[in-house]
């Protein structure tokens, strides 16, 4: 799989650069978002963002750049500890299509990790907060989404810490 290099800017945060010279950068941080691990522990969640530096550029499809994005995700998982990883996906408003972005973003990711899924052999599921959201339409909050191993003996602690953070903070009040 053809991946772009990623460079180490500082701790938790990375970058690459594409053949036309978008620059990408990503970053892990923790949350405020804990769950009840099987040993009685709390353990904070982990969150995964990405963002394009060069925003006058026209972003490119490129398959390079989800090799890359989904390479650096499979490695976090294989070198952390952590059976999960939650990002947000911004759903700005295209003014081109008059309608906001996070709906074609999220099929994105559904796409990645049924690709990983399929060619990795990965155990991995991925949630959202769609379920939560009263009218898709009207909504102009950021998407959530967490990506978990379904082999973690937290397993459903973590969905419900999840879901009970979606259900807080996805409801838009009118």
């Amino acid at each position: 799989m053809e991946t772009y290099k990623i460079s180490k800017l500082k701790e938790n945060e990375y970058i690459f650069e594409t053949r036309l010279g978008l620059s990408y950068s990503m970053e892990i941080k923790k949350s405020d978002i804990s769950y009840l691990q099987t040993n009685g522990s709390s353990k904070y969640i982990d969150i995964f963002r990405f963002s394009i530096f060069d925003k006058d550029y026209p972003i490119e499809s490129d398959y390079i750049i989800r090799n890359t994005i989904l390479d650096f995700i499979l490695s976090y998982f294989s070198k952390n500890t952590n059976d999960e990883i939650m990002f947000f996906i911004n759903n700005e408003y295209e003014k081109n299509s008059n309608s906001h972005r996070a709906k074609s973003r999220l099929k994105l990711f559904r796409r990645l990790f049924r690709i990983a899924t399929r060619s990795k052999n990965s155990n991995y599921i991925f949630l959202t907060n769609e379920h939560f959201i009263l009218n898709h339409q009207q909504y102009k909050m950021d998407y959530i989404g967490i990506i978990i191993k379904m082999t973690s003996l937290n397993y459903n602690n973590i969905v419900r810490a999840f879901n009970k953070f979606c259900h807080e903070n996805s409801y838009q009040k009118e």
